[in-house]
């Protein structure tokens, strides 16, 4: 890595070579490595090293972009000039300002352990899961990842921010001979914190179960979600309604609900980005700093968040959830970044004895939103879905195709778990970059939740 000292120098550099009435740099710096892993045998190494540098101006009260993999003053000047050219000849929106910056948290961003993480340590990673794995006579597929970076981002208005990261990770998919599956995941800042025996433990016990599936006939079933599941769906409310674009473009379910009901009265969602439960991150990429916020307060819509330019147009202040102002980004709204669900009083073992007839999903696959205004998701269950009958699991079912409302799922909320899982946002939703993820990278602290309504229109019996 560059180091901090050199980081706020390149962007000086790059500061200090552009005419324009305000100006914005962003450098990121990475390190990236993965292991691969199938039928418990490595078959893969990577790793990468990239810098990425933004160049944003305000130039004729239009914005202007530009960017550079180098670091040379060449490059900079360069991508300062692109930047200028294109705002003076950019007809559109007129532009906010930049951030002015302040104090951010001091927070634990960044682990010794994960940075140093290598080939050879993932490799044992990998063994003691296989060896739980192979005690239960099956093996292992997946991935074990480690990355450590650094964000400056400084402004022309005194913004000057630097922070570094790591993240670590790891997901395993436990396979039989006959095609029986079962999945887990970690991710944590803190490499240590992963403990992948209970990662493996876990997707054992569920390919153990996941066997000789049968059809279940599509309808509305009561649902036993764990942790992974309902992650996957409330990050779809957050993306894509409690976002302060879509709001001001008439897009979400929050238009005009502020201060409203609007899920079961138990659930409170917040956006924590301090908490070292999740992936804390003291500041966003504009340069503003973060600070925990409630969303969804007691069922109660509290608030939505934004960047700089949404808090503009809504006439308020940015929450500091802007998106990494990356060419290769997923999206490029602002989202939240670290969402925590409030555990309740169950156990997903307490919610299947006291489940009649239901279903149980131990995580979702191929997610989408047909209808982002109502929140409507459809995707797939994936690596164990289960008929619960008299308070057991009696059989593995093929997996189910699924169409569902998130928010009238979370208003039929009937238990919710008391133990609350960290499971990462594998779908970029906060403007993540398919190449450059680790800073912009989102986690979300989950519980299980048993509803009572949940509808599945078909299935496959293809693993």
């Amino acid at each position: 890595m560059i180091g901090q000292e050199r980081a706020l120098e390149i962007a000086y550099l790059a500061l200090k070579s552009v005419v324009a009435d305000e100006v914005e740099i962003m450098l990121t710096a990475e390190q990236a490595a993965l292991t691969r892993f199938c039928y418990s045998t490595i078959h893969q190494n990577i790793e990468r090293q990239d810098l990425l540098l933004s160049v944003r101006v305000i130039a004729d009260g239009c914005l202007g972009q530009a960017y550079t993999s180098s670091e040379s003053a060449e490059a900079l000047r360069d991508a300062g000039r692109k930047a200028v050219e294109i705002a003076l000849n950019h007809k559109g929106e007129v532009a906010s300002g930049f951030s002015a910056g302040g104090p951010a948290q001091c927070l634990p961003t960044f682990y010794a352990e994960t940075a140093g993480c290598d080939a050879n340590e993932r490799a044992a990673i990998t063994g003691r899961m296989a060896t739980v794995a192979r005690a239960r006579g099956f093996h292992i597929h997946g991935s074990v990842d480690n990355e450590q970076s650094e964000l400056a981002v400084i402004t022309s208005n005194g913004a000057e921010q630097y922070a570094r990261f790591t993240k670590a990770g790891l997901r395993v998919m436990v396979a039989s001979d006959e095609g029986d599956t079962g999945f887990s995941e970690a991710v944590s800042r803190n490499v240590q914190l992963l403990e992948p025996e209970k990662v493996a433990a876990r997707a054992s016990d569920k390919c153990r179960l996941n066997h000789r599936r049968v059809s279940l006939v599509p309808g509305s079933y009561v649902t036993i979600l764990e942790e992974l599941a309902v992650a996957d769906l409330v990050r779809f409310m957050a993306t894509l309604g409690l976002n302060g674009q879509a709001v001001n473009e008439g897009r979400s379910f929050a238009i005009d609900r502020l201060g409203g009901l609007v899920v079961d009265p138990r659930i409170t969602l917040r956006d924590d980005p301090w908490s070292a439960r999740g992936l804390p991150m003291p500041f966003d990429h504009e340069g503003t700093p973060k600070r925990p916020i409630s969303l969804i307060e007691k069922g109660v819509l509290v608030q939505v968040v934004h960047d700089l330019n949404t808090a503009a147009v809504a006439g308020t202040r940015s929450t500091g959830h802007a998106a990494p102002p990356d060419p290769e980004a997923m999206m490029g709204y602002p989202a939240p970044t670290n969402l925590f669900l409030d555990g309740g009083d169950s156990s997903v073992e307490e919610m299947i004895a006291s489940t009649e007839l239901g279903v149980l999903v131990t995580r979702l696959h191929y997610t989408n939103s047909p209808n982002p205004r109502r929140v409507t998701v459809t995707g797939m269950t994936r690596d164990g879905t289960f008929l619960i009958e008299d308070g057991r699991i009696i059989r593995a079912l093929n997996n189910q195709r699924f169409h569902q409302g998130v928010l009238e799922m979370l208003n039929a909320v009937s238990s919710i778990g008391r133990e609350p899982e960290l499971h990462r946002d594998g779908h970029g939703g906060v403007g993540v970059s398919m190449q450059h993820g680790v800073v912009g990278a989102s986690a979300h602290h989950i519980p299980a939740l048993k509803v009572d309504q949940f509808s599945y229109i078909g299935e496959s019996p293809v693993v």
